[in-house]
C-alpha cells in the first residue's frame, strides 16, 4: 500500500528546506545564462543523484569523505566560477557555463551532506518507505528545478548582458562565501 504520508513528508521538507536555498539560486544563475532545459535537466539530476544516495545508502555517503571536505570543495567551485565569470567578457566559464554537466556538477558537489541529505536519509529510516520518499524527492525536485529555472529565463530578459553576467558571478560568488562561513563557524 502506498504511504501517502512518507510521500507528503518528503515533497513539503525538500520542497521547504530547498526554497531559495543554494541550489535554487544556483539553478536562477546557470538559467539565466545557458540553456534552461539542459540546466533543469542538470539540476535535477545533480539534485537527485545525490539524495538518492541519501535514500538508499542513508548516512554511508557522509563516511566515504568528510563532509568537510565537500562543503569546501562545493565552495571552491562557485567562487572560482565566479570569479571566472567576473572575469571573463563572454558568459562562457569553465567552457560549460549554463549547461548540462556544469549544472550537475555544481547541483551535486552541494547537495552532498546538504540539509536535505539528512532529511531525506531521515525521512526514509524513519518511514521505512523509500519509494514513497523518491517519489516525494522527484516531485519536489521538479518543482523546485522547474521554478528556479523559469525565474532564470525571466531575469536573462530584462537585464543586459553585462548586468547579467555580473550578477550571475556575483550569485556563484556569495553563495560559496556563505558554504566557506558556515563550515569555518
Amino acid at each position: 500500500m502506498f504511504n501517502l504520508a512518507a510521500f507528503t513528508m518528503t515533497f513539503t521538507t525538500l520542497l521547504l528546506a530547498e526554497l531559495g536555498d543554494k541550489t535554487q539560486l544556483t539553478a536562477i544563475a546557470l538559467a539565466s545564462r545557458g540553456n534552461p532545459l539542459k540546466v533543469f535537466a542538470g539540476c535535477s539530476v545533480g539534485f537527485l543523484l545525490i539524495n538518492l544516495i541519501a535514500v538508499v545508502a542513508g548516512g554511508i555517503a557522509r563516511s566515504c569523505m568528510p563532509i568537510e571536505y565537500v562543503k569546501l570543495f562545493s565552495a571552491a567551485i562557485l567562487i572560482a566560477s565566479g570569479i571566472l565569470a567576473f572575469k571573463s567578457g563572454e558568459a562562457e566559464v569553465l567552457g560549460i557555463e549554463g549547461g548540462f554537466f556544469q549544472a550537475l556538477l555544481l547541483t551535486g558537489s552541494m547537495e552532498l551532506g546538504d540539509k536535505t541529505n539528512l532529511a531525506t536519509t531521515a525521512i526514509s529510516a524513519l518511514t521505512g518507505s523509500p519509494l514513497e520518499v523518491l517519489l516525494g524527492l522527484v516531485t519536489s525536485t521538479i518543482v523546485l528545478m522547474g521554478s528556479a529555472v523559469t525565474l532564470g529565463v525571466q531575469v536573462a530578459k530584462r537585464m543586459s548582458r553585462r548586468s547579467l553576467r555580473l550578477f550571475s558571478a556575483s550569485i556563484f560568488v556569495i553563495t560559496g562565501l556563505a558554504i566557506l562561513v558556515e563550515e569555518l563557524l
